[in-house]
């Protein structure tokens, strides 16, 4: 086999099997050649990085690539150097994840020159219980908003594990206890926008609905809606905590479905308080503590799967969350389909 990048580049299409790329590749790394991977690396991208479809062989190496260096003890700077030189957009966030993985706090604090992955990584260190130390992101940048440091709710979020064989993923549980009687037929009440209730399962199918009753209700008023997702709702569901709510949105927003990756835990982390501040009738310009406050006023209701609206592919999320007042609910739900 040639171990010329260029030769690599260009016959790549014509491999049934790119494992032979990744032993090579591990090969030159513990052998101290790191040029040789970011070199082929680069020269991939530039090949097939822009195409709309690229080879399906490309993913796999550059993928393998990538890991490698990310995972490897000692390549935090080589990685980002790598990574600012040859992908731009969303896959900050995948390489800050993998970063964050294996790498210590302090390690990462040192990376300079690229903003939107020091951002990432801002919020990937909180995440795993690390002080994000000298890494922010400063406003306008959206992940501005989120605190460097996690709120009582978040505390020990399911985050995906990484290794070179790929990204392994756990679903988080939910505890609930009985819901109290409807107590006879709702109030008149009157629809507003749901806003960005479904941030947190950008691309599922959903269902979302937030009402304002002219008097207060019980929190089983959300199965008097009409929804198709509650439609001949007996059984299954029950009320959780704020946390269980949080844990099940950032666990979809930062993971993805069955068919496609997530946001990553920073993106994934704004995505499930997005979710959260709608869900809570939060007002504009709320910090995270705040919405974080009001959400445990609230009384939240799960009904992830209890109908045959859900697919019950992978991801399966029924969340109601009724007002202290009693007079606002919002509904979301979602499932990943096939």
């Amino acid at each position: 086999m040639t171990e010329d990048p260029t030769e690599i580049a260009v016959a790549l299409t014509s491999l049934d099997d790119t494992s032979s790329l990744g032993t090579l590749v591990e090969r030159r790394l513990t052998d101290g050649d790191v040029r040789f991977a970011v070199d082929l690396g680069t020269e991939l991208w530039r090949r097939y990085g822009s195409e709309p479809n690229p080879p399906w062989q490309f993913g796999s190496v550059f993928d393998d690539i990538l890991r490698r260096l990310a995972l490897r003890p000692g390549m935090v700077t080589e990685t980002a150097e790598f990574f600012t030189t040859v992908a731009v957009g969303r896959r900050a966030r995948y390489v800050a994840s993998l970063l964050a993985t294996e790498h210590t706090a302090s390690e990462m604090r040192a990376l300079t020159g690229n903003a939107e992955l020091s951002a990432c990584l801002s919020q990937e260190l909180p995440l795993r219980a690390l002080p994000p130390g000298r890494l922010w992101a400063r406003p306008p940048h959206p992940l501005s908003w989120l605190p460097l440091a996690l709120t009582p709710m978040e505390k020990w979020p399911d985050l995906p594990r990484h290794s070179l064989r790929g990204t392994s993923l756990s679903r988080p549980g939910v505890r609930v206890s009985p819901v109290p009687d409807g107590g006879g037929p709702l109030p008149s009440w009157r629809e507003t926008d749901a806003g960005q209730i479904a941030a947190a399962v950008n691309g599922w199918q959903v269902e979302a609905r937030i009402v304002t009753f002219a008097e207060a209700v019980t929190p089983h008023a959300f199965a008097g809606l009409g929804l198709a997702s509650t439609e001949g709702l007996t059984e299954g569901f029950g009320v959780c905590s704020a946390a269980d709510g949080w844990h099940q949105l950032f666990a979809a927003a930062s993971m993805g479905g069955a068919y496609g990756w997530g946001e990553f835990g920073a993106y994934g982390r704004l995505a499930a308080w997005r979710s959260v501040a709608a869900l809570t009738g939060a007002p504009p310009g709320a910090s995270a503590g705040e919405v974080a406050t009001l959400a445990e006023t609230c009384t939240w209701v799960w009904f992830g799967g209890a109908t045959g609206w859900f697919g019950g592919v992978m991801w399966d999320i029924g969340l109601a969350v009724l007002s202290a007042d009693g007079r606002r609910l919002a509904v979301l739900a979602a499932t990943d389909t096939d």
